[in-house]
């Protein structure tokens, strides 16, 4: 079966992040779930693997919109000033919340984000995550 590595979940919300990150675990399809309450926190945590090279990083990131220290846009722009190698290893999916059309179509003027999906999460939509990743970051898990 083919899975990913890492994935790390941005959301301050903690109910929804313990249930996102149960779900994935279930899933079968990730060996290691990062969760962060915090945008900023996170991406400390990118900005310090990306300026270390410690090759460390997540494969796909879901991250939220709605955040009260640092919404998910400005998250993103932030993102997209870290190193091109490192940023070109990771995916981001938006997982929200939000039924704004607005919020969809300011997604797609973002490079970095692969596609926009609705909470809850669903095994079905965290294997059309998988399915949209490029090959090398896939591994084969033995079950």
């Amino acid at each position: 079966m083919k899975a990913v590595k890492n994935l790390m979940i941005i959301d301050d919300d903690k109910l929804s992040n313990f249930i996102t990150s149960k779900l994935i675990g279930h899933s079968g399809l990730v060996k290691k779930v990062k969760k962060c309450y915090s945008a900023r926190i996170a991406l400390r945590y990118l900005q310090q693997n990306c300026n270390n090279n410690t090759g460390e990083y997540p494969d796909i990131i879901l991250l939220d919109v709605s955040m009260y220290d640092m919404n998910g846009w400005e998250f993103i722009k932030e993102f997209e000033k870290l190193d091109k190698n490192y940023q070109s290893k990771i995916t981001i999916f938006i997982l929200s919340n939000s039924i704004s059309d607005t919020d969809r179509e300011i997604s797609e003027h973002f490079s970095s984000i692969k596609d926009f999906f609705h909470k809850p999460l669903s095994i079905p939509m965290i294997q059309n995550m998988v399915s949209q990743l490029p090959s090398k970051q896939k591994i084969t898990i033995r079950v």
